[in-house]
């Protein structure tokens, strides 16, 4: 496995584990008469099994606990690094679980950029089976469906990037684009002038296209190179927000702007 240090951060009381035995070691509550939780380690072993038969190669994977409503590792997230044809970033799928109720199980799809580290999440599906009397039953076919439409996406996330790349962006335009996404909540008022300022000057020439121009690309990486230590557990929200404003000045075309597909039983 990758030893390379990613951008994985959490909620205060969450914390990371060095092997998925701690995720297995994680006592699953008892059922009750509305709620029958899922064990992290069986949503993870199923994953883990339908990410196999996609013929992709697992470069990385890491997990995060949290203890919440003390119910010790109430919520797991799982972050797998993938091989990608691209030689500027991998891909990277994500899973997460929670005994306490506070989110539904959620895949996602991502990328981490090799340049400098940061992490974000293009697609994020969200299996609204509820954790009733037959989710063990129903869910190898939920993460199946889930699986096979996070590798449908990875050819739509390239083109987004593309796009992203192609759209020049004046400083005034940019500072338009912020303040969207100040107003959406995707960048915090104290973070704002932070986000400018990555976007006038990045801290990694990659950021600019090959004319040596800002883009729609440079300032989704000064976002994320702002918000790298951003908790993992709210990530995929702050990514879909963002993407569904940039989006709209990158052209990128609807089948690709969506931002969460819910995908029911």
């Amino acid at each position: 496995m990758n030893e390379r240090k990613s951008t994985f951060m959490m909620h205060c009381g969450a914390h990371h584990v060095d092997d998925v035995s701690h995720v297995a070691n994680v006592v699953t509550p008892a059922n009750t008469a509305t709620h029958y939780p899922v064990p992290h380690i069986a949503l993870y072993e199923l994953f883990m099994a339908r990410l196999a038969e996609t013929g992709l190669r697992l470069v990385d994977e890491q997990h995060a606990l949290h203890t919440k409503h003390d119910i010790p590792g109430c919520n797991w997230f799982g972050l797998f690094e993938l091989e990608s044809e691209r030689s500027d970033y991998n891909l990277v799928a994500a899973m997460r679980n929670s005994h306490g109720k506070d989110f539904s199980s959620l895949t996602g799809l991502g990328d981490r950029a090799f340049i400098c580290d940061n992490l974000a999440f293009n697609i994020a599906l969200q299996l609204t089976r509820k954790h009733t009397r037959n989710i063990l039953r129903d869910l190898p076919q939920l993460v199946s469906r889930a699986v096979a439409g996070l590798m449908d996406q990875r050819i739509q996330q390239d083109q987004r990037i593309e796009l992203y790349r192609d759209a020049v962006r004046t400083a005034p335009e940019a500072d338009h684009l912020i303040m969207d996404m100040a107003r959406a909540r995707v960048v915090a008022p104290n973070k704002v002038i932070p986000v400018y300022n990555e976007f006038i000057d990045p801290s990694h020439d990659e950021h600019l296209n090959a004319d040596g121009e800002r883009t729609v690309w440079t300032l989704r990486n000064a976002v994320t190179e702002v918000y790298k230590d951003c908790s993992v557990f709210t990530l995929p929200k702050r990514c879909a927000s963002m993407h569904g404003i940039l989006d709209g000045h990158a052209h990128v075309v609807d089948a690709i702007a969506g931002e969460f597909e819910v995908l029911a039983a």
